[in-house]
C-alpha cells in the first residue's frame, strides 16, 4: 500500500499550483506518480490535472 500512500501524498498534497501565501506558484509542482490502480489512482491523477501545474 506504499504506492497508494505516495501517490496521494505527492501528487494531491504537494501538486497544488497555489503557495502558502495564496499566490500562484511560479514553478512546476508535483510530478505524475504511476503505481495505485482503479479509482484511488485515478482521483489523484485527476486531482493533479485539476489544480497542478
Amino acid at each position: 500500500r506504499f504506492a497508494a500512500y505516495f501517490q496521494q501524498g505527492d501528487m494531491e498534497s504537494n501538486g497544488k499550483y497555489v503557495t502558502r501565501a495564496g499566490d500562484q506558484a511560479a514553478f512546476s509542482t508535483g510530478p505524475i506518480v504511476w503505481g495505485e490502480p482503479g479509482t484511488n489512482g485515478q482521483h489523484a491523477f485527476y486531482q493533479l490535472i485539476h489544480q497542478g501545474t
